[in-house]
């Protein structure tokens, strides 16, 4: 084999990859945009933990609300229990209570334990990677949260 030829198949081979990796790109942008469409239409997952951290949160001056974990109900009803940890009323500590989906598919009513309606939930986007951010208003706190886990975490 010649010189020639042999830099004939390996920019052959080079140019094979780019067009391999140009394609795996592209159909990763298309799943991309097919999650957030169905995740804007039915819902994204809300199920996990999520946290206060990174550049572009935007909490109240005191960080109130550290914390939140939701878990859905077991028959895809849209309601589930949740848990926020923070400073409430000046102490540190833990609420917990329901939540119900609103006609909005991300868009969540909070109530406390006993029923009365403490605020809600809005969550922006969710990934399957398990990223994802929420807007809570709750009891006059605003704040946003990053996704940390997939996975609920409550303290008991």
């Amino acid at each position: 084999m010649t010189v020639k030829s042999k830099l004939s198949v390996i920019l052959a081979v080079f140019l094979g990859m780019i067009v391999l990796e140009t394609s795996m790109f592209a159909l990763n942008l298309y799943q991309e945009s097919r999650s957030v469409e169905r995740g804007a239409e039915r819902g994204f997952d809300l199920a996990g933990t999520y946290g206060y951290g990174g550049a572009s949160q935007e909490n109240d001056e005191d960080g109130s609300i550290r914390s939140a974990s939701f878990v859905p109900g077991t028959s895809n009803d849209g309601q589930g229990s949740y848990q926020l940890i923070g400073e409430f009323d000046g102490d540190l500590g833990y609420r917990n209570g329901t939540f119900r989906r609103t006609f909005d598919p991300n868009v969540f009513d909070l109530y406390s334990e006993d029923g009365s309606h403490m605020g809600s939930a809005h969550l922006a986007y969710a990934r399957p990677d398990g990223s994802g951010l929420i807007y809570l208003s709750v009891d006059g706190l605003d704040c946003s949260l990053s996704k940390w886990s997939a996975t609920p975490g409550f303290v008991e």
